[in-house]
């Protein structure tokens, strides 16, 4: 049932009421196992930017309204974590309007009192008129193959630290791992859907593409 003008989809979302925004042409779910072989690597330098798309709610139409902007992947020193090899992969995102920018980092949790493999950290930058009021939740995260695709969730728990800051905690159950990482090393792109302050879902698609699975892999490869 589509939500009315004006009233929150937050509740809905968090009890599985309604089905999270997808990008138009979205397919159903692959298993996790479905055409592992890693995306093809490009020649590409580090540092070139990648696709990135904001999907937004539009309560009087269908079609979500899409955004394109760009994000870049890095590997960074993991300070947190001691020895030569502890790296942390960084993607900065942006929306070619300015409208929304976040920070992203996936490194190795380093916190013992944590029950986590891997933490992911996202931090937003809105705009003072940023149109959604602000971001009042992340569902989850998913991988999957294609842009198309509805993916599979990484195998984890959200959580709201600040208004802008927010922390997804990776099972460290050993088949929650092995799925996590595969999942991590295989897909190609990623999919973060959020619930902004005014209640309206959207929808942040990221892709790895030739320098980001690159950057993954060389994380992957040490963790």
């Amino acid at each position: 049932t589509a939500p009315v003008e004006g009233r929150s989809v937050a509740a809905q979302t968090a009890q599985g009421d309604t089905p999270p925004l997808q990008a138009p042409g979205a397919t159903g779910e692959a298993a996790p196992d479905a055409a592992g072989e890693q995306p093809a690597q490009g020649e590409e330098p580090l540092g070139v930017q990648q696709k990135m798309f904001l999907y937004e709610e539009r309560l009087d139409q269908q079609s979500p309204a899409v955004n394109e902007g760009s994000v870049v992947w890095s590997l960074i020193d993991d300070p947190e974590n001691g020895g030569p090899n502890n790296v942390a992969i960084r993607g900065e995102v942006s929306t070619n309007d300015g409208n929304l920018s976040a920070l992203i980092t996936i490194k190795r949790n380093a916190d013992k009192s944590l029950p986590a493999s891997h933490i992911i950290e996202i931090v937003f930058a809105l705009p003072a008129d940023f149109t959604g009021g602000g971001i009042d939740q992340i569902q989850r995260i998913s991988m999957k193959q294609t842009e198309q695709d509805q993916g599979n969730p990484l195998i984890a728990v959200p959580a709201k630290i600040t208004e802008d800051f927010y922390m997804i905690a990776l099972n460290d159950l050993t088949e929650a791992v092995q799925t996590n990482t595969q999942l991590l090393r295989t897909r190609n792109w990623i999919d973060v859907p959020v619930i902004y302050s005014n209640g309206r879902r959207a929808l942040i698609t990221l892709e790895k593409g030739a320098t980001g699975t690159e950057v993954f892999n060389q994380a992957l490869d040490v963790w």
